[in-house]
Order: C-alpha cells, then structure tokens, then sequence
C-alpha cells in the first residue's frame, strides 16, 4: 500500500502537534522542526505532565496529557509520534482517525521493545494500515538513514548499474539501528522473500543474525548485537555485485566502492560535520520532504506501508529463531 493520500493543503504554516517529549524528540525532532519552513508545533503531549509543561514553556505551545484532549482542542494538521516504541499504537491510530497528517517514529509499534518485535506488534501495525488507507493523509515513517550523503550515494551507483547484478547484501548494526538496517535492506535492494534467524542473550539485549533470501534472487546476512554501541560505526553495510563491491559505515563516516575491473578503491568520507551534526541534519531533510508531500499530495521519504514492512521482516526473524525454521515473510 502506497500513496493512498488525497488529502493536500494550500495552508502556508502547517500547524503540528507533538506526542511524546523524551530525549529523541528533544534532541533531534523539536530541532528539525525550528529549521524547516512551513510549519510549527503549537502543542506538545506526553504521559509525563512534567515533560510536557518542561518542553511547551522551553519552546512555546500548549500541553496536553492525553492526545484526545489534544486533538480536541487544536487546529492541527500533522501529528507526530515520537513516544517509546511500546506507546505508539494509541496516537497514531487516533491520529489517523482523525484525518491527521502523521510523522512517526520507527519502528512502528513493538509492545516488548524494539528488540522482540513479535508477530502480535505486525497485526497491531496492520490495524494501522487500515486506518490510514480509510483517513487518506500522507503518513510518514522516521528512517532518516535514507538520507545519508553516502547511502543516498550508495543507491544512485546501483541505480546506474555501477553494481551489475546483486549478488550478496551483508549488514552489521547496534540494536539501536537494526529497524533502520532491515529498512536500509530493503530500500537498497527490495523485499526480502524469506529468512532463517539464530538468537541468543537476553531478552532485552538479544544477539542475532539471520539468513535472508530477497524477491529478486540475491542473498544476504544481518547481524545485530548490543556490543556495537559507542565509539565505532552503529552500523555496516556491504553490497556485492556483479560489477563491484561497496560498504557503508554510518549515516556519517564513509563509502567505499571498489570496481571489479580497475580494483581501484574508491573512498567518500564526509567531512562536513561530525557524526551528531550529521544526523541531525537528516532529520530536517526527512521533516522538509515530509511537509513538501503533504502541500504536493506526493508519497514522502518513507511511509507507514514501509514502516510495515520493516516490522514484518522483524517479526518473521522472531518466529524463525523461535521455531528453528526458515520463515517466508507474509506481507500485508
């Protein structure tokens, strides 16, 4: 499911609310939002009442501890959820039956935490789905990566055939970006048909790694770990064509291409900005391209149907470590 959003606005200021005023959003969304035009938050809701008084007298707003009560009182035209993974499902369902623009943050729904994504968390995302096809909004997914110099460069060289054919796609990632790897997969190189997955750990910090199987005969790894948190890249991709063999660490360290035929290695380091700065800014990219689909009814930089479909190849993983046994991915 794409594009199902008809509804366009001329409105020169779109006017947001925010649910959910933790570190994320503090740090990065609030930010993005001051540095694009057209559009304001003009209200702020969090569980926390604190939290919501703290953020809406630091920034300017009202505060709502509940976001029907929100929804009630404001003007709004895009929602944005920005809560822990667990809490997720009641605004953006609200929101969306509401015929609220929605921005939210990934991945879409884990009731466990984003490390045991289960296969209830994939029928409760499709409810979502269902949703947002009846409300007709732009609904939007937060996996910023896409907009990383050197992954966007990654997927032009592909495009371009600088790769030939895709043979192997092998990725590494720190449990804080294994939802943003599985969709970097996924936008690289497209739907994974089916996967096999060991896990081991506890069940707040799994370890795994799985075998996957994409829809158009390549095959590929992921490994996610704990371990990779701090210093070093949260996460490594390697793409291997017929033509050459590339690897992407990070949204802000480096790209490496090495061409078959001349083995000359080529190397991109972004020397902008550190590693924060860097990041940040591909949240205001994803913010701006976000506001721009809804003034031009096109789709933005991710979807909701890609946040499900990034929750779907989570929850397969799940039940392939759980029962032993190769899972093909039923997608919605």
């Amino acid at each position: 499911m794409s594009k199902v959003h008809t509804k366009t606005t001329k409105k020169r200021i779109l006017s947001a609310g925010l649910v959910g005023c933790g570190n994320a959003a503090r740090l990065f969304h609030i930010p993005a939002f001051k540095q694009v035009k057209n559009v304001s938050i003009v209200a702020y809701c969090d569980l926390d009442e604190d939290k919501a008084k703290a953020v809406a007298h630091q920034h300017g707003g009202n505060f709502y501890i509940g976001i029907d009560d929100m929804l009630e009182a404001e003007e709004l035209d895009i929602v944005a959820v920005f809560t822990r993974e667990s809490e997720r499902l009641d605004p953006v369902l609200k929101a969306l039956q509401a015929q609220k623009h929605v921005l939210c943050e990934v991945p879409l729904f884990a009731k466990r935490g984003q490390n045991s994504v289960q296969p209830d968390d994939v029928e409760a995302a499709r409810k979502i789905m269902e949703a947002w096809k009846k409300a007709r909004t732009v609904f939007g997914a937060v996996f910023n990566y896409r907009l990383s110099p050197h992954l966007a460069r990654l997927k032009a060289d592909i495009a371009a055939g600088v790769y030939g054919t895709p043979v192997i796609l092998n990725a590494e990632a720190d449990l804080s970006a294994f939802c943003h790897v599985i969709d970097l997969l996924r936008w690289l190189n497209g739907d994974i048909k089916e996967l096999f997955t060991y896990k081991t750990g506890p069940e707040d910090a799994k370890h795994c790694t799985a075998s996957l199987l994409f829809d158009n005969g390549s095959l590929g790894s992921i490994a996610c770990t704990s371990l990779l948190s701090g210093e070093g890249p949260t996460f490594r991709i390697e793409y291997i064509g017929t033509k050459a063999r590339g690897v992407v660490e990070d949204p802000a360290m480096s790209y490496v291409l090495r061409p078959a035929e001349t083995k000359e290695i080529v190397l991109w380091q972004y020397r902008e900005a550190g590693y924060q700065e860097a990041l940040r800014k591909t949240f205001v990219d994803l913010l701006a391209a976000f506001v721009e689909s809804i003034k031009r009814g096109n789709d933005p930089v991710a979807t909701g149907t890609d946040a499900l479909r990034e929750l779907e190849i989570a929850g397969a993983m799940h039940l392939s470590a759980e029962r032993s046994l190769p899972i093909k991915i039923e997608r919605h």
